[in-house]
């Protein structure tokens, strides 16, 4: 039905959302090339379009869906300078976090939990703060006061020794 749409009425506004719906659907029937095919077709033909944010957003799911952990990290960059909502970065930086979880690499998963911390709704805070808490109990002593000495991160100290149980 969708895919009726796209291929007559291409041109009009709501074929990128027919797009979006095959992806979505595809990528339910875990049928990732045509999943993805349909994310890219909607960022290549509706590049200044709402959907192609949102499906730049479901390109990173995808692929840490595929167990694509390095590619969600690498295409992480591209997809928050074409984001331009608040639910989009959190998605974004949240997924990013995710794939450095499934990586074993707490740390960098610690900075972008407190990323998508600072752009969570409120019906999300409790879960992105979870997964933060995780990442941060997960640390390696030297890496808490890596993090600790890193300079801007947006974690007070404070906060990070009080998860550890540490003050």
């Amino acid at each position: 039905l969708y895919s009726d749409y796209v291929e007559r009425y291409g041109r009009q506004p709501m074929a990128a959302a027919a797009l979006m719906k095959i992806g979505g659907i595809q990528a339910l029937l875990k049928d990732y090339p045509r999943a993805r095919a349909a994310y890219e077709r909607t960022i290549t033909e509706y590049p200044e379009g709402e959907f192609a944010k949102d499906a730049r957003v479901a390109l990173l799911t995808l692929l840490y869906q595929q167990g694509a952990f390095r590619e969600v990290i690498e295409e992480a960059a591209t997809t928050l300078e074409a984001v331009n909502s608040a639910e989009r970065i959190f998605r974004t930086y949240a997924i990013v976090g995710d794939a450095y979880m499934s990586l074993d690499s707490p740390l960098d998963a610690v900075e972008f939990y407190a990323q998508a911390r600072q752009y969570a709704p409120a019906e999300d805070q409790a879960a992105i703060e979870a997964k933060l808490r995780e990442a941060i109990l997960r640390l390696q002593p030297d890496e808490v006061n890596a993090f600790i000495d890193r300079a801007g991160s947006i974690l007070p100290p404070d906060f990070v020794l009080y998860q550890l149980g540490m003050i």
